[in-house]
């Protein structure tokens, strides 16, 4: 919003104080996103040095420096007893700033896809996005918000919320700003800030699973898990007459090491076949 004793708009961002040695790159990325995305537009003057150094809390020649890489770039013209002026510029402006929260680790095959089509999808259609996470703690609780945090303190318009956590939920409603969502919550409404929510139904593919492996005739199938929620294929294979067990695989050390639970997954088989041979 503009200072009401002015003719330009505050900075849409904070600095992470903790990386004291790159705060010059910090504003003048910040000063080139801002104006990458159209929150100054061709013809808006950035807020005058001084004023822009109290905002941030940095020295006047940490400013300076950054503001002679945004017009070192182009991105804004020097104009006498004025200050920087937005420069117009050739190529399309984004349209915004889109944060993408993701699961920690390497993530599965479905949630892997649906990041990359959403990211390709956002830059196609004129918007800049950005992807961060919430990782697990020791405990293997999602309680350590520090690098969501950090990534929030800079321009962001909206956010897709993909990683399907309660926790999560609840401290991105409280950040205010508006949010979607991928989630298997099937209780009504919508948290406060969450504009829509995709429902996942992993369970609708049971059905069809189901009749493969009748028409393929199988006749024995181990379900492998080592996640805490998801479909449960056992109750409709055994009553599709089909032989079924469940081997649940708790993630090693509460991580998801890919290897870990590769490994898990090969013995939980190995020992399943030796019991079938017995």
């Amino acid at each position: 919003m503009k200072s009401p004793q002015s003719n330009f708009k505050v900075p849409p961002f904070a600095l992470d104080r903790a990386r004291r040695g790159v705060l010059v790159a910090q504003i003048s990325a910040a000063l080139r996103k801002a104006i990458e995305t159209g929150y100054y537009r061709p013809g808006d003057m950035l807020p005058p040095v001084r004023t822009l150094a109290d905002f941030l809390g940095v020295s006047h020649g940490m400013v300076e420096r950054a503001l002679a890489v945004v017009r070192e770039e182009g991105l804004t013209s020097p104009r006498p007893r004025v200050g920087s002026v937005v420069c117009a510029r050739t190529s399309p402006l984004w349209k915004g700033q889109v944060l993408v929260v993701v699961p920690p680790g390497i993530g599965n095959n479905f949630g892997n896809a649906v990041h990359a089509i959403l990211r390709d999808r956002l830059t196609a259609t004129g918007y800049l996005p950005v992807s961060a996470t919430v990782p697990r703690s020791a405990s293997g609780a999602y309680s350590d918000f520090a690098l969501l945090a950090t990534t929030m303190r800079q321009q962001v318009d909206f956010v897709v919320l993909l990683h399907d956590n309660p926790g999560v939920t609840r401290w991105l409603s409280r950040r205010g700003v508006p949010f979607a969502r991928m989630t298997r919550d099937t209780a009504p409404g919508e948290p406060p800030n969450c504009v829509g929510s995709v429902r996942r139904r992993d369970d609708l593919a049971l059905g069809a699973f189901v009749e493969h492996c009748r028409g393929e005739g199988v006749k024995s199938v181990l379900q492998v898990s080592a996640l805490e929620t998801g479909p449960n294929a056992i109750p409709a294979l055994e009553a599709a007459g089909i032989d079924a067990a469940d081997w649940s695989i708790p993630p090693p050390g509460n991580s998801r090491n890919a290897a870990g639970l590769a490994q898990r997954a090969a013995d939980a088989f190995v020992a399943w076949l030796a019991g079938k041979r017995r």
